[in-house]
């Protein structure tokens, strides 16, 4: 069911059948109204107490909404069964380049407050939570997240992990999830995380052994000099993860990915002096001085954007690049015995300063 927050003609209609049939209603999707009294009495919130088997919440709000919408604190903390919960930017473009300034205080707005509240209360049941906003996530909610969702399965960033919550993000903690074998996908959209460090954690089950898909888009192309570690200890990970998309990729950046186990991997949007890269990475047997087995161990399938097979792809790219493709495709994906695809999706992103193959 998709619900606005104020939508009188509707909601008179709705409160008719709400007692009877309000106990189906397993999905709700609610749009909230930006600058609202407090204390204002909505007819909605006569609606949803007789909605008590919602399980999957899909809130959409304004990015810097400080009304508290106390009344649906109310409600969603006596959802008894609620265990998927998506938080959602009104209008928000999966194509930003970088975090806006937040004209608010981000602790008083509705994105953390409620937030806050959910974790508070369901944190032990949640099986996926899915942040679409651009505002930070603040240190605690990360925390709380990490340390109090034993249960979670899926877990989306996206725009939400600033430079100010860095640290946290690349401690090598264990996840609450990970440590139950719960967290199966985890995705990273513009997120400012540091690959190495990401890579690093993956390898030592930050995130648990049992992750089966895992989508980061990261340009770090400026953080390579003094934060970039390297991954000198074995592996700690057991298995493999299934499906890895590494998106808008450096070639520092996907050396330092390429140590982590993957059946399945779908690499787009990379610069051609990137794409180089490739053969050699993905050549049989190839080894860092400290004895891991780079390339991807495992891997069964290489996924690359369809584009590079259109009539005309590779004349708007140095002749190296396309050499660099011959290798790759008549040499060293026969040599591992690694297929190739040509179906690889391109994330939305607004950086289009250079071609990407």
């Amino acid at each position: 069911m998709y619900l606005k927050e104020v939508d009188p003609e509707r909601h008179r209609r709705l409160a008719e059948n709400a007692r009877k049939l309000g106990n189906f209603v397993h999905n709700l999707t609610m749009l909230l109204e930006d600058g609202l009294s407090d204390d204002q009495i909505l007819p909605i919130y006569e609606i949803l107490p007789h909605m008590q088997n919602i399980r999957s919440l899909k809130i959409i709000h304004n990015r810097e909404d400080v009304t508290l919408h106390s009344a649906l604190h109310r409600v969603v903390g006596e959802l008894s069964h609620l265990e998927h919960l998506t938080i959602e930017e009104n209008g928000f473009d999966p194509g930003f380049s970088r975090l806006p300034h937040p004209y608010v205080q981000v602790t008083q707005t509705f994105f953390h407050q409620f937030l806050h509240a959910v974790l508070s209360t369901h944190g032990s049941r949640l099986k996926s939570l899915h942040l679409y906003t651009l505002l930070p996530l603040h240190r605690d909610l990360y925390i709380t997240l990490r340390d109090d969702t034993p249960k979670l399965r899926q877990v989306s960033f996206a725009g939400n992990i600033d430079d100010t919550l860095e640290n946290e993000f690349e401690e090598p903690i264990p996840w609450s999830s990970g440590k139950t074998g719960s967290l199966e996908c985890l995705v990273l959209l513009n997120c400012t995380l540091h690959s190495s460090y990401f890579a690093r954690n993956v390898l030592c089950g930050v995130y648990g052994a049992r992750l089966k898909e895992v989508k980061v888009i990261a340009c770090g192309s400026g953080r390579s000099g003094k934060f970039y570690i390297p991954l000198s200890s074995p592996p700690l990970r057991s298995g493999s993860i299934e499906h890895l998309q590494a998106d808008h990729m450096t070639a520092w950046e996907i050396d330092v990915l390429s140590h982590i186990p993957t059946r399945e991997l779908s690499l787009t949007r990379l610069r051609d002096k990137n794409f180089r890269r490739l053969p050699a990475l993905l050549r049989e047997k190839v080894l860092h001085s400290d004895g891991t087995q780079s390339g991807f161990p495992g891997l069964d399938r290489l996924r690359l954007h369809p584009s590079i097979a259109d009539d005309g792809a590779w004349e708007r790219f140095p002749d190296d690049c396309k050499v660099s493709y011959q290798e790759l495709t008549e040499k060293c994906l026969p040599e591992r015995g690694i297929n190739l695809s040509l179906d690889a999706v391109v994330w939305p992103d607004a950086c289009y300063v250079h071609p990407h193959i």
